[in-house]
């Protein structure tokens, strides 16, 4: 659903940073709210959103270094949807 970055729990939607996003979608006030409480810390990460098939979302803040096979995974994930 949305890949991007994440500073200080504000989710960046510029676009030098958003690497993905599915067309028309917006993140749920919920989880934006969420992510502001529980990364307010993180000064930088990279902000994963996924939805299942029944449409159950879950998020992810990598800090750091992506792992190539984390990359890999995330590639085929946003060719799959």
């Amino acid at each position: 659903m949305l890949k991007t970055r994440i500073r200080y729990g504000e989710i960046s939607f510029e676009p030098q940073d958003v690497e993905f996003t599915y067309p028309g979608w917006t993140i749920p006030q919920h989880l934006e709210e969420s992510l502001k409480r529980e990364q307010f810390a993180t000064n930088d990460g990279e902000l994963f959103v996924i939805s299942d098939e029944k449409g159950d979302l879950r998020s992810t803040v990598r800090i750091g270094k992506i792992s190539f096979m984390e990359k890999c995974y995330f590639t085929r994930l946003t060719n799959i949807l």
